[in-house]
């Protein structure tokens, strides 16, 4: 029986899908700050995109699927 060795949090053949991970990741971080006072309450979708986006990438660099 062999053991699976995991990689380390590896870029190797991801670059694409970590790049537009990190896109979505900054313009939920700028759309925070930039929204306007009267849109208020799109700083919530935009924190909740943040969150996703922190998981998205935590979640391309941990596996080996793509």
């Amino acid at each position: 029986m062999s053991k699976k060795t995991q990689r380390g949090l590896s870029l190797k053949g991801k670059a694409t899908p970590f790049f537009f991970a990190m896109l979505f990741g900054l313009l939920c971080a700028v759309s925070i700050f930039m929204i306007h006072p009267l849109l208020y309450f799109l700083k919530y979708f935009a924190a909740f995109g943040l969150i996703i986006a922190v998981l998205l990438i935590a979640y391309i660099l941990k596996t080996d699927e793509l």
